[in-house]
């Protein structure tokens, strides 16, 4: 009866420390999933195009997926004349755990052919719950590369997390047709 009630009690304990993980730790796990996505030299990529009804313009969507087919990340660009974003979407086992977007203006600097990274924005998720986000923007008073502007934490609310799931979904719906 002792061994099972200690038995019982290291379950729970255990179970407690799990769930109840820091930020810190949280960031390190979605992390480690991000460069092991990232440094994967065995993911495939597949292209879907999709016209959404009130446009003329295709948006791109990219996939790629592991041995196993499994979707680890899916990109989305959008824009047009200079003006776009690139939205990258890291998922792990069909669930979200990291957002990633970038905003481009047009540069007008003859010296450069390309567009420019005017902000950045990065969402941790964890058990798909937003517990970080991260944000830079290049201002008129801070004008210099992206790079070099410091980021800073941003709230993420309930909407906001809501609608991140919610594209996320989109996303997913849209890998299993790129996979055809």
């Amino acid at each position: 009866m002792r061994k099972i009630l200690l038995a019982i009690l290291l379950l729970t304990f255990s179970g407690v420390s799990i769930l109840a993980q820091t930020n810190a730790e949280k960031l390190k796990y979605v992390r480690k999933k991000f460069y092991s996505t990232e440094s994967s030299k065995s993911l495939k990529m597949r292209v879907y195009n999709h016209t959404p009804e009130e446009s003329y313009k295709p948006i791109e969507y990219k996939f790629w997926f592991d041995t196993g087919n499994n979707l680890r990340k899916a990109e989305c660009s959008m824009g047009e004349e200079g003006y776009g974003s690139i939205e990258s979407y890291y998922f792990d086992n069909g669930k979200l755990y990291f957002i990633f977007i970038q905003q481009f203006e047009p540069n007008y600097d003859s010296n450069t052919s390309h567009d420019q990274l005017k902000e950045e924005k990065r969402i941790y998720f964890y058990n798909e719950n937003a517990f970080k986000g991260l944000h830079r923007k290049e201002t008129s008073e801070n004008f210099k590369p992206i790079n070099k502007i410091k980021q800073v934490d941003i709230n993420i609310t309930a909407t906001e997390e809501r609608e991140y799931l919610e594209r996320s979904k989109v996303f997913l719906r849209f890998s299993k047709k790129a996979k055809r």
